[in-house]
C-alpha cells in the first residue's frame, strides 16, 4: 500500500512532536470549531481572562487563524502534561497543610513548552 505525502507529512510531525517532548499532537484546520470566535469574546467579555489584558488586547488575530497566516491551511495542535505523578488533591485531605497549585510546584510552563 502505497503512503500519501500527507500521511508521511503527519508522521512527521507526530514524530517530532514526540521527540520534543509533547503527549499529544493533532493537525486541524481552520474554522473546525466554528464557535470559537464567538466563545473567545464571550470568555473576554465576562472577565474570564482575569488580569490578563493581552488576551483581550489579541483577540482578533486569536479568535481567527487567517488574519495572521492569510493562507494558513492546517494547524497543528500540541499538547504536554506537567503535571504530577500523583494526584495533587490528595492534599486537599490533610488539613493540617497548606496546598501549593500544580503551576506553581514546578517550572514555569511557558518555559516547559518553549524548551
Amino acid at each position: 500500500m502505497r503512503t500519501s505525502t500527507s500521511d508521511r507529512l503527519r508522521a512527521l510531525i507526530d514524530a517530532e512532536a514526540r521527540r520534543a517532548g509533547f503527549d499529544a499532537v493533532a493537525v486541524t484546520r481552520p474554522g473546525a470549531i466554528p464557535l470559537a470566535p464567538a466563545r473567545l469574546a464571550e470568555f473576554v467579555a465576562d472577565g474570564f481572562h482575569g488580569s490578563m489584558d493581552w488576551i483581550a488586547e489579541t483577540i482578533e488575530r486569536r479568535a481567527e487563524p487567517s488574519t495572521l497566516w492569510p493562507n494558513v491551511r492546517s494547524i497543528i495542535v500540541l499538547a504536554m502534561n506537567y503535571g504530577p505523578d500523583r494526584d495533587p488533591r490528595d492534599i486537599l485531605a490533610k488539613r493540617d497543610r497548606g496546598a501549593i497549585s500544580v503551576y506553581a510546584q514546578n517550572r514555569d510552563y511557558h518555559d516547559v513548552m518553549k524548551g
